[in-house]
């Protein structure tokens, strides 16, 4: 999305740029992630057709349902934005929306190949890390994983 709008970009790129960039933010935002959910409702407003703002508000009620970040008191979708997209749509289509987003259930991102380039520089990355101690000993991600010892807890958790 942002390569869209940088200035050094060739104006035949933009629409590829922003197309990909909605694409890949509609993906993650499916996903659970509410950072890309307040993105889109900032990037739907942006784009201001009737629409466009109903997706938005779409993401927006579906944001405001995403635990994940209210557990930390994070609110990334500002009030006034809140508010505008309310003033900008009839109380039917509000109320429509928010029944949509009351059926929203996650989708998992799927894995893609690695492009050469991005597959360049996780080798490099791999490399760097590999004389380090970091997730030795822990399952996937770096956690513990079922099974094994706790400290502080005194017991096995099987």
């Amino acid at each position: 999305m942002q390569l869209a709008d940088h200035p050094a970009t060739p104006d035949i790129l933009r629409p590829e740029y922003r197309t990909e960039g909605f694409e890949r933010l509609e993906s993650a935002a499916a996903a659970g992630w509410g950072a890309a959910q307040a993105e889109l409702v900032q990037a739907y407003w942006t784009v201001g057709s009737s629409e466009a703002i109903e997706r938005g508000m779409f993401w927006a009620s579906v944001y405001t349902r995403n635990t994940r970040d209210r557990a930390y008191g994070i609110d990334r979708i500002p009030d006034a934005l809140e508010a505008q997209l309310e003033a900008a749509v009839s109380r039917d289509v509000r109320e429509h929306v928010q029944a949509e987003a009351t059926r929203f259930a996650l989708e998992p991102l799927q894995a893609r190949p690695l492009t050469p380039e991005c597959s360049r520089l996780v080798q490099e990355r791999r490399v760097r890390n590999a004389g380090g101690q970091r997730g030795q000993g822990r399952g996937p991600g770096g956690g513990r994983g079922i099974g094994g010892q706790f400290p502080g807890l005194g017991t096995e958790i099987d």
